[in-house]
């Protein structure tokens, strides 16, 4: 049996301004770091952008009115971090002659994961309690999307 986890639902969005985070020293290693800080969390959707999560939020003023769109000039030293914790079931243990080689994990039931450029156990468990960040050349924007930095140019 094939498990798909939703990931599309759920997610949260934390701002720290940066000024906050060099005094605080504030360097997640753990997303339950994220999670249990003292800095603001809102409700996020992914794929989104941040702007639309604080307008959902009613925390800024809506940004496609007026001169709105300038205000947010304000945010641009915040550090962003989106986080969804999920529950990955009861993922089954590969027995250990298995673990490594001859085991065929698509015949498995269990979650998958899959990131390119990950491509051994080894690398995987690198990835074990770490933050994934996401650079922005390699969010997919369709035809008409645009990140709202680009639009100011910054």
């Amino acid at each position: 049996m094939k498990v798909l986890q939703e990931l599309n639902n759920g997610w949260n969005l934390t701002l720290v301004p940066n000024a906050t985070l060099r005094n605080d020293r504030f360097g997640p290693r753990h997303i339950d770091e994220i999670i249990n800080s003292p800095y603001e969390t809102i409700p996020a959707t992914v794929p989104g952008n941040f702007e639309l999560d604080l307008l959902r939020a009613e925390k800024i003023d809506d940004p496609f009115f007026s001169t709105n769109i300038l205000k947010l000039q304000e945010l641009e030293n915040r550090h962003l971090f989106y986080t969804l914790k999920f529950d990955a079931m009861d993922i089954p243990t590969v027995p250990a002659e298995k673990s490594r080689g001859a085991y065929d994990v698509h015949d498995a039931d269990m979650p998958i994961l899959r990131f390119e450029g990950i491509d051994t156990v080894e690398q995987a468990e690198k990835l074990r309690n770490k933050i994934v960040y996401i650079h922005r050349d390699d969010i997919p924007l369709e035809e008409g999307e645009y990140l709202v930095q680009d639009l100011l140019g910054s």
